[in-house]
């Protein structure tokens, strides 16, 4: 199962590459975790989709929903660019992005 998985994504990482289409390597490997767990679902006694957690995908399609707005939201706030750009620092938030 793990070598179809990540076969299936290094095929379709390839192709996109090959053809010059944006392609995401992170949704890459969650499609082939979820299309891995459906077909290992398919001939089982359990029934289609118990091949996979799918609170645990409900929690990740969350993750891929919100973590753009985050970004977006954390860098649009003063200092939020010098964050982004240089981490958290442990002394705290920085107040305002140093000017050059």
């Amino acid at each position: 199962m793990v070598f179809s998985l990540l076969l299936a994504a290094i095929l379709w990482n390839v192709g996109t590459w090959y053809l010059g289409l944006p392609a995401s390597s992170s949704h890459t490997l969650i499609g082939s975790v979820l299309g891995v767990g459906l077909a290992a679902s398919v001939g089982s006694a359990a029934g289609f989709g118990h091949g996979v957690n799918w609170a645990k995908a409900g929690q990740v399609l969350l993750s891929l929903v919100v973590s753009p707005f985050l970004g977006f939201f954390v860098a649009r706030r003063p200092g939020g660019r010098h964050e982004l750009r240089h981490g958290l620092r442990r002394r705290g938030i920085p107040r305002r992005c140093p000017r050059r």
